[in-house]
């Protein structure tokens, strides 16, 4: 059985909070899941996950417009944050 887009490849993948942010460069996908934790464990799994392909955005100058605004007051409170 041919193993799926992201069996394929390890994904760069960066915690932010409760959300774990991974890129797949090869199938050009970037992925958002939530982290939900085990009460009785104490492990976390990725829970309720959204995938979007590069190329549905491509075309859009809208979508990529808003991407870059949030992107932009994202990396400003951060910043803010550390001094």
């Amino acid at each position: 059985m041919r193993k799926r887009w992201y069996e394929r490849e390890t994904p760069v993948t960066k915690r932010a909070g409760p959300i774990l942010v991974r890129w797949f460069p090869r199938a050009e996908r970037l992925q958002f899941a939530s982290v939900r934790t085990d009460p009785r464990t104490g492990k976390e799994t990725p829970g309720l996950t959204f995938t979007v392909r590069l190329t549905d955005l491509r075309g859009s100058e809208g979508a990529i417009k808003l991407l870059e605004t949030l992107l932009a007051k994202a990396k400003q409170r951060s910043e803010g944050d550390v001094g």
